[in-house]
């Protein structure tokens, strides 16, 4: 691939403005464009997930990644390492300058989210999804992959690819570290806001447990009975009756009904008193309550570690004093650089791991009969609806997305000129954000929030992140940068 770029230097002063657009014997058509290096990239990136994914499984089956301790190295990692990486990559890489520029990315990141979330609740609701299988294809939706696989995928086109050199009259030539520079500065911005997304919005959805059925779904935890939410509230009888007790077990005489009632009316005069006093001087305590502490307890209730690690970082970010106070600091650099490294790794093996089932010895049993118990035809039920939501999540994803805004980007690319839209690095890392398979960092935040669940959704995101980068990641990927290729050719 090297070799590639150095063939290729000597000519990038005779490109265009895209360079090689005019000239077809530099490669400059689309179809000439190496689609085999682009094919090993792809699945070298895709390899990499599923060498660490295995050691994950091999680990769960050996006994040594079991149930408590996926949950705690994800604890781990979701409140160590993830915020680690997350501030590494944020607050020294943006500045105030380049964010300003780069007004065109929060704009599409907004466009592809709602289109995305939309997609996936049309299709949730023609598949009949439930609730909870609904708020998981919309989790995947909106939450693309924007780190690994289009980060290593830019790394090796702006080597292989001439058509992404961006030369302008009065310009410098492009050099490939401008181009790599150019595409991790638009894909770490998106990077950020997908973050503040994925641990809010789409770990909120995430957060539902498998729905009961409807038969049981009010039954009390304990006496299997339904619950009667209609009855009214006994707590005042409760404090009447404990008062009546303690006296009793001071001695004192039984009060009789009247008089009883007479001495409740006697002391009435003065609670009222009591509480509109206290009313006058507790009115600060109220405004207090409701406008301070309410609103701080659901902030933070809402907040989590890798969401105080963004909105720190880019906090961070738009103080270049600050910025370069922290960045002269080699030592806190290096052990946040080392500790972001860890994070999706681990990810990646508690993902494996999520594959292994236990062997449950009733269900071998049940196999050998020929007819279908209820408790099996219900398992079946599920797993036809478990292949659904993965069709529906990968389809909204990967497929209606990328239908739906590429003829849009297209569009806007040919229509504007003089701005950040004509670069073709930022055209081919848009259509790899259009199309990019889930996020990685779904399992993650699936294993934290799907506590006391019966382990469906961690099995949902695994078989999810399977299909997508085993299966469906490679052509997609190739017909997004062809189809990115052809936008900067007519982007004249």
């Amino acid at each position: 691939m090297f070799a590639l770029d150095e063939s290729e230097q000597p000519n990038k002063g005779k490109h265009g403005k895209h360079g090689g657009h005019h000239n077809g014997s530099d490669g400059g058509k689309p179809g000439q464009s190496p689609i085999w290096s682009l094919i090993k990239v792809t699945a070298a990136s895709i390899a990499e997930v599923i060498i660490l994914s295995s050691v994950g499984y091999i680990l769960a089956r050996q006994g040594i990644l079991d149930k408590k301790t996926q949950t705690k190295i994800n604890k781990v990692n979701v409140s160590f390492f993830t915020p680690a990486l997350l501030f590494s990559k944020v607050a020294f890489s943006l500045d105030p300058g380049r964010l300003a520029e780069l007004v065109i990315v929060p704009a599409g990141f907004v466009i592809i989210t709602v289109v995305s979330g939309l997609c996936a609740m049309l299709l949730s609701s023609i598949a009949r999804l439930s609730r909870s299988q609904r708020n998981f294809t919309i989790a995947c939706a909106i939450t693309p992959n924007s780190n690994s696989l289009p980060v290593a995928l830019m790394q090796s086109l702006v080597v292989t690819v001439p058509q992404l050199h961006w030369e302008e009259d009065g310009e410098p030539e492009d050099t490939m570290n401008g181009m790599l520079g150019r595409a991790l500065t638009y894909l770490v911005l998106f990077s950020t806001l997908g973050m503040f997304l994925r641990w809010s919005l789409a770990s909120q959805l995430l957060s539902t447990m498998e729905e009961e059925p409807t038969g049981t779904r009010d039954e009390d935890p304990v006496t299997g009975v339904p619950s009667t939410p209609s009855q009214p509230p006994t707590g005042r009888l409760i404090d009447h009756d404990s008062e009546d007790t303690q006296q009793r077990h001071h001695g004192n005489a039984k009060i009789s009904g009247p008089q009883h009632a007479a001495s409740q009316k006697q002391s009435l005069p003065q609670i009222n008193v009591r509480r509109s006093t206290e009313e006058g001087g507790g009115s600060l305590k109220d405004f207090n309550r409701k406008f301070i502490l309410r609103p701080f307890k659901a902030v933070t209730a809402f907040m989590t570690m890798p969401l105080y690690a963004a909105l720190i970082s880019l906090i961070v970010a738009l103080i270049p004093p600050l910025q370069a106070v922290i960045s002269s600091i080699e030592p806190l650099v290096g052990a946040l650089e080392t500790a972001g490294a860890c994070s999706i790794p681990l990810t990646m093996v508690v993902l494996g791991a999520y594959f292994y089932q236990e062997a449950d010895p009733k269900t071998n049993d049940v196999k050998a009969t020929t007819i279908l118990s209820p408790q099996e035809r219900k398992e079946k039920q599920k797993e036809t609806m478990e292949r659904r939501t993965i069709a529906v999540a990968i389809a909204s994803r990967m497929l209606m997305t990328p239908i739906l805004l590429l003829p849009l980007l297209a569009w806007y690319a040919i229509a504007t000129r003089f701005n950040v839209v004509d670069d073709p690095v930022f055209i081919c890392s848009a259509c790899l954000l259009i199309g990019s398979p889930p996020a990685l960092t779904l399992a993650q935040i699936t294993s934290q929030n799907a506590k006391g669940s019966d382990g469906s959704f961690e099995r949902l995101i695994s078989k999810t992140i399977f299909v997508a980068y085993a299966i469906m990641a490679t052509p997609t990927t190739i017909v997004l940068v062809l189809t990115a290729l052809v936008i900067a050719e007519n982007d004249h």
